[in-house]
């Protein structure tokens, strides 16, 4: 899982992943719709009446609908990470949680347009999903209890993507319309940190006003039926808005802080090199505990074989030990993650998180020549910090 979600499928050559937290939420809507939304007659605008089916077809509706909640999202995301490759920006990926998708986009876009662009595909995605359906469903007939659960389950997903678009319009940063508010105001201004800060800003504002109408939803016992958790997913949406926002823009500043900066000024050069057919117990009381490192590179004779860090130690019992050689435990990706030394820190920064690891090798023309670990770079961070309060 490497803590960003199990993968579930490639798209386009993206990978798509679900976090466990999205089968919180995917429990939780199917239980509302099955229990709550369809056996109500006009529980939501556009939702036909769904009255007088079994148990059973609610069940079934509910997971299908949420299914169609989740692809929605889903495409959504498609849109926004397919026009930002149109625009040659990196994207790692899409992951479904807790809150809807995110769309793992490596860099900043290069201009106002790209950004605005990158934006707009993915609300006319949903806008194009919530028009159909709104046309779909007046012409469905309920001439069966399987056509009338059909309209039910239409009528629903239209109301859901009228919502998430009404959602997404909000001009809070990094919500779609705080994308496109900071892609105005850097079209305007040409500062695209200035502009960065103004939109975290409001997508701050707008999640701390989420909190607070939450809140004070849940003390004065505002709500029921339907809606009787929605004081709280409204404050637990605004407390997650307020930090994306807020960590957004922090996020700016880490790459504008190490853009330009090649990781070869970065990394160690005092390599000590672990073999492969070294037992763990030597390797913890030999080199570990001598050289005070948190891991070491596994190189043999045809270079570098992998990473051994404390991490894939602790996979192991204590009492296995002494049979068991750092080969078999290392991190094999190593040669795949390691970087040249001209290679933008920021990138490297970006891999490390990636493949979730906290040191990567140096190599040039296939031979290892130093380490950089998570902390060299956070020490230059925290230099042109302190350089910037001068």
């Amino acid at each position: 899982m490497k803590g960003r979600g199990f993968r579930l499928a490639t798209v386009f050559g993206m990978p798509i992943r679900i976090h466990a937290s999205w089968l919180i939420v995917f429990l939780l809507i199917t239980w509302t719709l099955a229990k709550v939304v369809f056996p109500h007659q006009h529980a939501y605008p556009f939702q036909p009446n769904t009255q007088g089916l079994g148990a059973g077809w609610y069940w079934g509706m509910g997971v299908i609908a949420a299914l169609l909640l989740f692809i929605s999202v889903l495409l959504h995301e498609l849109g926004h990470s397919l026009v930002a490759r149109h625009h040659h920006i990196p994207v790692e990926g899409i992951t479904l949680f807790l809150f809807g998708g995110v769309s793992q986009i490596r860099e900043e876009p290069k201009s106002a347009r790209a950004e605005a662009e990158v934006t707009i595909a993915g609300w006319a995605v949903t806008a194009t999903i919530a028009l159909l359906c709104l046309f779909v469903t007046p012409l469905i007939p309920a001439a069966s209890d399987g056509l009338k659960a059909l309209k039910g389950v239409v009528g629903y997903l239209a109301f859901i993507n009228v919502m998430l678009l009404v959602f997404n319009a909000i001009p809070g940063f990094p919500l779609d319309g705080g994308r496109l508010l900071r892609a105005f105001l850097w079209w305007t201004t040409g500062n695209l940190r200035r502009s960065t800060y103004i939109a975290s800003s409001v997508g701050a504002a707008v999640g701390l006003i989420f909190i607070i109408g939450g809140v004070t939803s849940v003390l004065l016992g505002l709500g029921a039926g339907i809606f009787a958790w929605g004081g709280a997913w409204l404050a637990l949406i605004g407390l997650f808005l307020r930090s994306a926002a807020q960590t957004s823009y922090q996020q700016l500043l880490i790459r504008r802080a190490l853009e330009g900066v090649p990781i070869g000024e970065l990394m160690s050069t005092a390599l000590v090199c672990m073999p492969a057919e070294t037992l763990l117990k030597d390797a913890v009381d030999e080199w570990f505990l001598r050289y005070r490192y948190h891991g070491f590179p596994i190189c043999g004779p045809e270079g570098l074989q992998g990473v051994l860090s404390l991490d894939n130690v602790r996979t192991v019992d204590r009492d296995k030990w002494e049979n068991t050689t750092v080969g078999q435990v290392m991190d094999r990706r190593a040669p795949q993650y390691a970087v040249p030394p001209d290679m933008d820190a920021v990138q490297v920064l970006a891999r490390m998180s990636r493949y979730d690891v906290g040191r990567i090798p140096v190599v040039q023309e296939g031979r290892l020549i130093g380490i950089v670990t998570r902390r060299d770079i956070l020490e230059l961070l925290q230099l042109k910090s302190d350089l910037e309060k001068l």
